[in-house]
């Protein structure tokens, strides 16, 4: 019998929407499906991380969905649909907590 998949609370962002939480089974080709292609993770702070698809403006050469502000204090423009997630101390992605919810609904709203 195999482990059962954990679920993942996120935090989605499509594309010229307002973002939305979604549950969803912790897999690679489930966050993948969500952003559409290869995974890139982008530090917000405080343990929060948007993770987006390295290659979407390469591929679609689409107008920014958002841009977010870099833990490096840079600001980094989103291309195509992207999810924010939490990160725990060994570095796991996990669920959002509600405070988190609640602070990045408001952050990347239209």
């Amino acid at each position: 019998m195999s482990d059962p998949v954990e679920k993942l609370r996120i935090l989605l962002v499509p594309y010229n929407k307002e973002p939305e939480v979604v549950e969803i089974e912790h897999k690679l080709e489930n966050v993948q499906a969500l952003v559409g292609g290869m995974l890139e993770v982008v530090p917000v702070g405080d343990g929060v991380d948007v993770w987006c698809n390295e290659e979407f403006l390469m591929l679609y050469e689409a107008q920014p969905n958002r841009v977010v502000q870099h833990v490096g204090g840079y600001p980094v423009q989103i291309h195509g649909p992207f999810f924010v997630a939490r990160t725990n101390d060994d570095g796991d992605t996990v669920s959002l907590t509600d405070t988190d919810v609640a602070k990045y609904s408001r952050v990347y709203r239209l």
